[in-house]
């Protein structure tokens, strides 16, 4: 798949189980083992090349700092 054919996500369009599950996906690359903090750059890299999908680092920050509504 070239880059121009890969999918954008769109975060707002997202259901709120869909935002939780990108938001515990991104957080597991996020932290390591030793508790330590990866770049975001890297929870980037990790989500588009191991489940493909393409989400700009804004979108990881955002999933990142998100915080549900009740």
């Amino acid at each position: 798949m070239t880059p121009a054919e890969d999918p954008v996500i769109a975060l707002p369009a997202l259901s709120l189980r869909e935002r939780r599950r990108l938001r515990l996906l991104a957080l597991r690359y996020r932290v390591r083992r030793d508790t330590t903090l990866r770049p975001v750059a890297d929870v980037v890299y990790n989500l588009r090349s191991r489940h493909g999908l393409q989400l700009s680092m804004g979108q990881v920050l955002e999933l990142l700092n998100w915080r549900p509504t009740r």
